[in-house]
C-alpha cells in the first residue's frame, strides 16, 4: 500500500515539474520557429471592418468624431494603479514608497504633428532613438519604409517612422537637422540637451508623442537606429499579436535581460554621474534591452503616466523595467527574435530565411562607424 501510494506521489511530482518547466517556457518566452509566411492580419482588418476604410484620411469624416479623437479622448481619460511590490520583486523597496513626480515640459523645435493623424488608423509607429552623426543608418532605415517589395505584408498597411533628436549644441548641426527635417518630415526635436544621460528623456518623449499625436497607432516601436529590421517579419508578428486580443499588459517585442545584481556601479560610463540619478537598488528587475523594443499603445501610455509619477534614473532600461514591475506589465523573453553576432553570415547564407530573426543589432561586434556599413549590405541581402 505504502509503495503504491509513494509511487503516485513521484508520479504527481514528476507531472507537476513537467507543468512548471512548460509554464515558464511557454508564458516567459515565445515561438522559437521560423515566422509564418503568413502574415496574421486578420484581426487588424476584421478590428477596422475594410481595409479601404481603415485607411482613409480621417479628413473625409466630415465633422465626425474620428477614432483618432476617440483613442487619444480614451487615452487621456486613463488611470494607472501602481500595485504593491509582488513577492520575489528584486527592485529597491524605496522606489515603491517614493513616488517622485516629473514634468516634461520641453519646447518641441521640431514636430510632425500630423503624421498619424492623416491616417484614421495606424498599424505601427516606429520612434528611433538617433543622433546626427548617424545619418548614414537613417537613410538606411528610411529605405526600409519607403521602398516596401509588392508581396510584403507590410505593402498597403499603414505604418509611420520617426527619428528623435535632443537639441545638439551646435547651431550649424541644428541647422542641418532643421533642412533634414524639410526634406523627409520624419524628424521629432526637443529642446533638452542631446547627450547620453538624457537617453531617458528620449523615451517619454516618445512615449508623450505617441500618446498625444499618434493616439490612433495599435502599436508603438523604440528602437535606437543601429537596429535593422524586416519590415515584412515585424508585421506578421505584430498581426499574430494583435490576434490574442491583449492591448494592456505586455511588451509585444522584448530582449529580456535583468533579474541580476546591478552592474552600473562598476561600468565606467555611469561612474561619472550623481548618484542621485543613478538606480539605488543591488538587484535589477526583468527589463527589455536598450536597443528596443515594441508595445501596444495602451502600454506606452500607461508606461508615459507612470513616468510622470516616477521621475527617471539611469540606467534608463532598468528604470522602465521598475515602472513594467509596478504596472504588472509583462516582459516576456523574445530573445530569439533577435540576432546580435555573425550578423552578415547570418542573412547572406540562407539561415535567415529558417531562423526566426526579426531584428539584427548592426553595432555589437563591428565598429560603430562600420554599423551604417552593415546596414547597408543587409539591406541588399533582404530588400533587393
Amino acid at each position: 500500500m505504502w509503495k503504491r501510494m509513494k509511487q503516485a506521489i513521484l508520479i504527481g511530482l514528476t507531472i507537476f515539474n513537467c507543468w512548471l518547466f512548460f509554464r515558464f517556457f511557454y508564458i516567459e518566452t515565445e515561438t522559437f520557429k521560423a515566422p509564418s509566411k503568413e502574415c496574421n492580419l486578420e484581426a487588424w482588418y476584421l478590428q477596422n471592418n475594410s481595409a479601404s476604410n481603415s485607411f482613409m484620411p480621417s479628413i473625409f469624416s466630415f465633422g465626425k468624431q474620428t477614432y483618432f479623437d476617440k483613442r487619444a479622448k480614451a487615452l487621456e481619460n486613463m488611470k494607472i494603479v501602481f500595485r504593491p511590490q509582488p513577492s520575489g520583486s528584486k527592485v529597491d523597496p524605496w522606489y515603491y514608497h517614493h513616488h517622485v513626480p516629473y514634468q516634461h515640459s520641453f519646447k518641441k523645435v521640431i514636430n510632425e504633428p500630423t503624421l498619424c493623424s492623416q491616417h484614421e488608423k495606424v498599424f505601427l509607429l516606429y520612434a528611433v532613438r538617433t543622433i546626427y552623426d548617424h545619418f548614414d543608418r537613417r537613410e538606411v532605415l528610411r529605405n526600409i519604409f519607403s521602398n516596401i517589395p509588392e508581396d510584403s505584408c507590410a505593402k498597403g498597411v499603414p505604418i509611420k517612422h520617426l527619428f528623435l533628436f535632443g537639441k545638439p549644441n551646435n547651431s550649424t548641426i541644428e541647422s542641418l537637422i532643421q533642412k533634414e527635417s524639410e526634406m523627409y518630415h520624419d524628424i521629432l526635436l526637443e529642446d533638452f540637451k542631446e547627450s547620453y544621460v538624457n537617453v531617458s528623456i528620449k523615451a517619454i518623449m516618445a512615449w508623450k508623442y505617441s500618446v498625444e499625436f499618434c493616439a490612433n497607432a495599435e502599436y508603438v516601436a523604440v528602437m535606437n537606429d543601429e537596429a535593422f529590421i524586416d519590415l515584412n517579419r515585424i508585421v506578421s508578428w505584430l498581426g499574430h499579436d494583435l490576434s490574442k486580443g491583449k492591448y494592456d499588459d505586455h511588451f509585444a517585442l522584448c530582449y529580456r535581460i535583468g533579474d541580476s545584481p546591478a552592474l552600473h556601479k562598476h561600468i565606467k560610463q555611469f561612474t561619472y554621474l550623481d548618484e542621485e540619478i543613478l538606480y539605488r537598488g543591488d538587484f535589477y528587475p526583468p527589463y527589455c534591452h536598450g536597443f528596443g523594443y515594441i508595445a501596444p499603445i495602451n502600454v506606452i501610455n500607461k508606461l508615459y503616466l507612470a513616468a510622470l509619477q516616477n521621475a527617471y534614473y539611469m540606467p534608463t532600461d532598468v528604470w522602465i523595467g521598475v515602472l513594467a514591475e509596478m504596472l504588472n506589465i509583462n516582459i516576456i523573453n523574445h530573445e530569439h527574435q533577435y540576432i546580435f553576432t555573425g550578423v552578415l553570415k547570418h542573412y547572406a547564407s540562407g539561415k535567415y530565411q529558417k531562423s526566426p530573426t526579426i531584428v539584427a543589432i548592426c553595432d555589437f561586434e563591428n565598429l560603430k562607424s562600420e554599423t551604417g556599413k552593415l546596414m547597408r549590405q543587409l539591406y541588399q541581402v533582404i530588400y533587393n
